[in-house]
């Protein structure tokens, strides 16, 4: 059978969720380092955003704008009170206990999910998100990267979410749980912004498709469309 999972429901928030207004940005404070300046917008509950562009250019930067981990140098970044975010970034796995178990590391964590604490019920829970029998009880220092992914997971959809922000979810994972993952976000009733590289899990999830290279705009096609652009500057040079 082919690995399924979701996201819960949890509850509906008034949009927007997130908003930005009149934000600029730039490490060291200065203006002329802005990587965004006067930029606002909003994330709604049934936002599909992916943020595209070079690397180095701020997709991850803004991100951590949006949940607080940087301060705008100007301009004032809301979120909506009881806001609960899910949060996902290329140094997820990193941050687990790897000398527990994937059951012990949830089932601690996240007690107050299953009062009872029945073993099998937690099996269940890390078992639903594609953790085999054999490693629930195994330190995670023994799984694969793609399996640690999957616990990151497991533990973002136990913090019952009202909007995902993935920052690079596919560099571990095979085919199947890019599939799984995008079926996952389609499903979910709260706001996603996804940064990716993986046009085949873009390719299901994109509705709005923002542009981060030396500012931020929206891009007005679909993500073939945009890929296509990435193209033409090579076309040009006579490469493939």
């Amino acid at each position: 059978p082919k690995f399924r999972f979701k996201f819960a429901d949890a509850g509906a928030l008034a949009p927007p969720l997130i908003s930005f207004s009149e934000v600029a940005f730039s490490y060291s404070g200065k203006k002329e380092d802005y990587l965004f300046n006067n930029i606002s917008f909003g994330v709604h509950p049934k936002s599909r955003i992916v943020l595209v562009g070079p690397n180095g250019a701020g997709k991850s930067t803004l991100l951590k704008l949006m949940v607080g981990e940087h301060a705008p140098c100007e301009g004032t970044v809301s979120c909506r009170s009881g806001l609960s975010i899910g949060r996902f970034h290329q140094h997820s796995a990193e941050v687990l206990d790897l000398t527990q178990s994937p059951v012990e590391y949830i089932s601690t964590r996240y007690q107050h999910k299953i009062p009872s604490n029945r073993e099998q019920e937690w099996r269940a829970v890390v078992g639903n998100y594609g953790i085999p029998v054999d490693y629930h009880f195994e330190p995670m220092s023994k799984l694969s990267d793609g399996l640690k992914m999957r616990v990151a997971l497991c533990e973002i959809q136990l913090q019952n979410p009202h909007i995902l922000l993935l920052d690079e979810p596919t560099n571990p994972a095979d085919m199947e749980m890019i599939d799984s993952l995008a079926e996952a976000i389609n499903a979910f009733q709260g706001g996603v912004v996804v940064i990716s590289h993986d046009f085949s899990l873009l390719s299901k999830i994109a509705e709005e498709i923002w542009v981060v290279d030396h500012g931020l705009k929206v891009f007005d096609g679909d993500i073939r469309e945009y890929k296509n652009t990435l193209k033409q500057p090579k076309d040009k040079k006579g490469t493939k």
